[in-house]
């Protein structure tokens, strides 16, 4: 499995997204239901990040992962600290998931 806490790795995804927190903060005035995102594919680079409401609704598959991070009030080592939390919390279950497998 690709190192998923290599920090140019983690520090790319959180600059993309911070640029849209950003962004946002520039445009928009009403955070609504709206936060931000990153697209994983096969977990070895980020495909995409953007900006999300609630209707946005992707589903996680075996090439495509996605995470979402609710509102705009993130700074880089906020955002960098929950991104390393949710990739910690995917390697977690896809290892559980693999270990009952084995046991089918």
């Amino acid at each position: 499995m690709f190192n998923l806490f290599d920090d140019s790795f983690i520090n790319d995804i959180v600059s993309r997204m911070m640029h849209w927190v950003n962004f946002h903060a520039s445009i928009y005035k009403d955070d609504g239901d709206l936060g931000v995102f990153a697209t994983l594919y096969q977990m070895n680079y980020c495909r995409n990040t953007g900006i999300y409401n609630k209707e946005f609704n992707l589903i996680n598959d075996d090439i495509e992962t996605h995470f979402f991070f609710p509102g705009f009030d993130w700074t880089h080592e906020t955002l960098r600290g929950e991104l390393i939390k949710k990739l910690k919390d995917f390697q977690i279950n896809n290892k559980i998931e693999a270990m009952k497998n084995d046991f089918v």
